[in-house]
């Protein structure tokens, strides 16, 4: 990428395998429940959301040392989600909207292992919508399943 940065896909490695802007690495921030591997009501909270069409999803306790690996130590990075998030409010979300990517740049950061963190506005979404370079085929079967849409304005 322009200026030494490295673009880091977020989502998880099978939408990352699937498609993903060219010249992406993947650290996911999320990684697939394990289900053999938790307590009853994580069993339960990961049923309720299986039965509700939702992937269930844990936090992937390994997201910084995966994300060194992939970008490398002292390097810039750029982390992309699927949205993209912002930190600017508007009549949608008063906060701004949380995203998967401003989350791994908040732990990039805290993490002190990186020379510049940013996020993709918009996404691999954004990024698709521009017309930018993907390896493999989009699916826009996700878009809307998240309230990943909405405008800035």
């Amino acid at each position: 990428m322009e200026h030494g940065y490295v673009l880091v896909d977020v989502r998880p490695k099978d939408v990352y395998e699937k498609a993903h802007p060219e010249g992406a690495k993947n650290a996911a921030l999320f990684r697939k429940f394990d289900m053999g591997n938790t307590s009853f009501s994580g069993l339960l909270r990961a049923t309720a959301l299986a039965l509700n069409g939702v992937t269930p999803v844990e936090p992937n306790p390994f997201f910084v040392a995966d994300l060194v690996a992939a970008a490398g130590k002292g390097s810039k990075i750029i982390l992309a989600c699927e949205a993209g998030g912002s930190l600017v409010p508007n009549a949608s979300f008063q906060y701004g909207k949380e995203s998967r990517s401003l989350k791994a740049a908040y732990k990039a950061v805290v993490s002190e292992n990186f020379a510049d963190v940013l996020h993709l506005g918009g996404g691999a979404y954004g990024w698709y919508k521009a017309d930018l370079p993907f390896v493999g085929e989009y699916d826009l079967d996700n878009v809307g399943r998240t309230p990943n849409v909405v405008s800035d304005d």
